[in-house]
């Protein structure tokens, strides 16, 4: 199991998180738009670099799994699965939605 793929989903919905708490008006009012954006930009950037630095891995027919039990009585697990393609539409993914963010 490898917890390396769980870094990017958690910095992707940490910045989620910190998207909505700027959307409370007692944070909006003191920051600027163009800096709330600079700083959200951040996680999904994040997010690139860690996918950037499992791709020499990747290349090579590696394969990163990580799997728990989330519902053991039904048989059910939770599970993600990265190779080069998913790799591939994770860094073209975070990247647009960094240029997003920024501009």
């Amino acid at each position: 199991m490898d917890t390396i793929i769980l870094l990017p989903v958690f910095l992707i919905f940490s910045g989620a998180l910190c998207a909505a708490l700027f959307g409370w008006t007692g944070f909006n009012s003191r920051i600027s738009v163009s800096k709330i954006g600079l700083f959200l930009s951040l996680f999904p950037f994040g997010a690139f670099i860690l996918l950037l630095t499992c791709l020499p891995w990747l290349i090579g027919n590696g394969v990163y799994t990580w799997q728990t039990a989330w519902l053991s009585s039904v048989g059910l697990n939770v599970s993600l699965y990265l190779d080069s393609l998913s790799a591939f539409f994770g860094l073209l993914i975070t990247f647009i939605g960094t240029l997003v963010l920024i501009y």
